[in-house]
Order: structure tokens, then C-alpha cells, then sequence
């Protein structure tokens, strides 16, 4: 069966993709979609490894599962925080429960569908074509960080299935004005920070890990950590108090909801309060210095919790081109490398190093990496290599064996990094939401649509 396969963009929503994959083929029912796309799976020998919606589509753009979840899908945002750890697999894609995928690969974060007009102006000048960016799709994130513009909401139902240039005329901006007063708010920009980073997170924290942090954390500011469940919501307020109040009902209406508020506090009595990813994520912003303080807690909490195990027994075998991304991405440097898969500091240094990638997080001039920069870059022999850096031959040797490429890579995008250093650092982009109309009917459109009349979000997430 002949399929026309659409490439898969960068940062690319899967709804969206699955949009244009239904236009390109004439497929006017959405619902058709996955018969057709199990009928291709088949003719091509993929039927037994494609039993979901978000595995077919991964098969159908030609990317590994696993990948395909953590950068075209918000799945592991909308399962950062899990309870039973043990009893689940440690890494996103994982399904030994097929429901898990099926029933929340795919499931928006909020109700409605967000875009950005600028974007829509450069896809289509870059690719020929608009697209629904994940980014956009994240909880607490109403304006472009790249362009600095309002975002613009379409809260149709199914609007993904759409191009983002289809519905620009009845899409509505969020008000800049509302955004404006966000700007200076370091604990939104922690927040939006801390969830970008567990969105693109290979595994998941077990919510007991962030159970004890917050605990920790409120202890340390004093609070009331007391193990019951008094009648006035502590840790609500102690939201309230370091959020804005329209961004707050926007992004977590329970903080605001009094007669849920307290079910918040329920993490104070160490039970299982079942909480949304953003809530965790709101109260660790509320109460760090910022957010790479806040992510190393968390993976700090995490480590202490399960001892540090072999890395088989936390997490599959990675693949080769996984490890050699995080690898270049961040310059060589291990740690944050294994941060990218998942992986503790200790884990880290243990995997790479059996891969023969050494860190590149030293300076420049000493030791190990100032031998590989001269041979690789500087076209120097191992010997003179080896001798200026005072480092052994046999060391070199057995390093350029093993990891020659990968190591060229993250060596030429150190290089290029050093030599822009003592520049400007470029401004935070603008945070501007719902553009108010000045007509009776559209006034409520200021903040976002949320509280009684919007649909039941599901209070539990489960991970695959």
C-alpha cells in the first residue's frame, strides 16, 4: 500500500503531524486514519511492532519510538512524576502495558491548541509549510520564546488536525498586557524552565523522590510541615504568594480552588496525592534559586532514593546515536550528557566512559582534551600531541580508537563556543496571552479558559 510520508519537522506536535499526514493523503475522516496507517505498517512488515497510534505515526515519520515521544510529544511531561517506579518501566516507550501508550501518548496538555503567528510566517518561508510546535503545547506557556509574540489559542475541536495558518483568523491572541506583568516574575521563568527539561527527560521521576523534596524544601523555609491535613491549604498559598494569580487559575486552577487546594497539602502527609506534573514542578520553582538548583535536587533525591544501581538495572541499553547526541549537544561534557538520557552523575561517568568518551568539561589547554584538540583539530601527531599535553600515548591512542568521530564533533562545537564567549547574552524573549476584545461577550477571553466549564483534566498519570 502506497502512503505519502510526510518529513517529521523539528519540535513538531505528533497530532499535528498526523494532520498533515491525513491532508497530503486526501484522508478526510481523521478516524480512518489509523486503519490506513496499520494497512501501510502491514504491507511493509512493521503490523507486530506498531499496536499503537503514536507507534504507527513514529513508523510512518521513520523514527524510533522512544525518540519520537520525547521530541514530538509532551508524554513525558504529562508523566514526569510517577508513583511505583519499581513496578514500571524506567524509560519513556517502554510498554509492558499497551494501554499506557494508547491512552496517553497522544493526550493534549491543555484544552485548547496554541501557535504563534510569527512562526507560522517563517515555516512556511523556511519549509512551505505551517506546523504545531510542542513547545507551545506545555502548561504555563502563553507566548513564543523564539519571537517574542502572543500566542494565539484555537480551542476548536481536533484543531491540530488543521494547519496552524488555517485557523489563524479564528484563532484569538492572548493579552499582552497580562503578559507584560509575567515578565519579571523569576518563578514563572524557573517553572517553564524545569518543565522544558522534564518534557525532553528520558525517564521519569518516581513522586515519591519529589515528595521528599518539597517536604525538604518547606522545611527549610520554615514552614509547617506538620503530617496532617489542616483545613487552611498551606502549600496553595505558598504558590499564591510567589505566582501570579491570573497565571496561576490559568495553568493550575486547583491552587486556587479552595476546596481543592487542600488536596495539595496531602504531599505534607507524605501520601500519594496523585498530582499533575505541574504542580510538582510549581512548588520546587517556588521554593529554588533557580532552576538548574531545582533539577539537581530532583535528580539528587532521585539518586539517593534508589542507592545508584547499575545502569541495567535502572534503564535499558541506550543506543549509539542516542549517547553520541547528548554527546555533541552539550560540548562533552558527561554529566550533563547523561542528564539528557536520564542517567545519575555516577551512571554517567560509568557509561561513557565504557563507550570511550571521555569528558570534555576541563579546559581546553590541559591534559587529555588539549591531545585531542591538537590531533584532531590542529592535524598534529600523536606523539607531538601526546607530548605538549603531558599526557601518555597509550592513553591517546586508546581514546581516538573507540570514540574518533563523536569526539571531532563535541570538540568542533567547544571550539566554536569558546571563541563567542564574552559576548552578550540574548535577551529573554517577550511573554505576551488572550488579547481582550472590548465587547461584553469576549471579555472573559483575558485569562485563558479554565474552572468549572473547561473539561476535567485526569488527575492520575501513568507512565510507560
Amino acid at each position: 500500500m502506497s502512503l505519502i510520508r510526510p518529513v517529521l519537522l523539528p519540535d513538531e506536535h505528533a497530532l499535528g503531524y498526523e494532520g498533515r499526514l491525513n491532508r497530503l493523503n486526501g484522508i478526510g475522516n481523521p478516524r480512518r486514519t489509523w486503519g490506513i496507517m496499520q494497512a501501510w505498517a502491514a504491507s511493509v512488515g512493521l503490523q507486530e511492532a506498531s499496536r499503537s497510534r503514536v507507534e504507527l505515526l513514529a513508523n510512518v515519520a521513520g523514527v524510533e519510538v522512544g525518540t519520537f515521544l520525547r521530541e514530538h510529544t509532551t508524554f513525558p511531561y504529562r508523566c514526569a512524576f510517577i508513583t511505583e517506579l519499581d513496578q514500571l518501566p524506567c524509560v519513556h516507550g517502554a510498554r509492558p502495558k499497551p494501554h499506557i501508550l494508547r491512552i496517553n501518548a497522544l493526550a493534549l496538555l491543555r484544552n485548547e491548541a496554541y501557535l504563534c503567528e510569527a512562526c507560522v510566517a517563517a515555516d512556511i518561508a523556511k519549509y512551505g509549510v505551517s506546523y504545531w510546535r510542542r513547545a507551545h503545547q506545555l502548561p504555563g506557556v502563553f507566548w513564543c520564546d523564539q519571537h517574542g509574540c502572543a500566542l494565539r489559542l484555537a480551542d476548536r475541536k481536533r484543531s491540530m488536525a488543521d494547519s496552524p495558518q488555517a485557523l489563524l483568523g479564528e484563532s484569538r491572541p492572548v493579552d499582552r498586557d497580562w503578559v507584560e506583568q509575567l515578565r519579571g516574575s523569576t518563578a514563572i521563568a524557573r517553572f517553564l524552565e524545569l518543565g522544558h527539561y522534564v518534557n525532553q527527560r528520558a525517564s521519569p521521576f518516581d513522586e515519591r523522590d519529589a515528595t521528599r523534596l518539597v517536604c525538604r524544601l518547606t522545611r527549610s523555609r520554615g514552614l509547617d510541615t506538620s503530617k496532617r491535613e489542616g483545613s487552611s491549604p498551606r502549600l496553595a498559598a505558598l504558590l499564591c504568594d510567589f505566582l501570579d494569580a491570573g497565571w496561576l487559575a490559568a495553568t493550575i486552577p486547583d491552587a486556587v480552588d479552595r476546596s481543592k487546594a487542600v488536596h495539595i497539602d496531602r504531599i505534607l502527609s507524605r501520601r500519594r496525592p496523585w498530582l499533575l506534573t505541574e504542580v510538582h514542578l510549581a512548588l520546587v520553582a517556588a521554593m529554588v534559586d533557580s532552576a538548574a538548583q531545582g533539577i539537581e535536587l530532583l535528580e539528587q533525591e532521585r539518586d539517593e532514593a534508589a542507592g545508584v544501581p547499575d545502569i541495567p538495572s535502572r534503564q535499558p541499553p541506550l543506543t549509539h546515536d542516542d549517547a553520541r547526541k547528548a554527546y555533541v549537544d552539550v560540548h562533552g561534557n558527561i554529566v550533563r550528557a547523561g542528564r539528557l538520557l536520564g542517567l545519575s552523575k555516577q551512571q554517567s561517568i560509568k557509561y561513557f566512559r565504557t563507550k570511550g568518551l571521555p569528558s570534555l568539561a576541563c579546559s581546553t589547554r590541559v591534559g587529555l582534551n588539549a591531545a585531542l584538540m591538537s590531533f584532531l583539530l590542529d592535524n598534529k601527531s600523536i606523539e607531538e600531541s601526546a607530548r605538549d599535553a603531558a599526557v601518555s600515548i597509550e592513553d591517546l591512542e586508546a581514546v581516538l580508537r573507540t570514540s574518533a568521530s563523536a569526539v571531532t564533533d563535541a570538540l568542533k562545537k567547544q571550539l566554536r563556543r569558546s571563541r563567542r564567549r564574552g559576548g552578550t547574552t540574548k535577551a529573554r524573549a517577550a511573554r505576551p496571552p488572550l488579547q481582550t476584545t472590548g465587547t461584553q461577550e469576549q471579555d472573559h477571553l483575558k485569562v485563558p479558559r479554565t474552572g468549572r466549564n473547561a473539561p476535567e483534566r485526569p488527575a492520575r498519570r501513568y507512565a510507560a
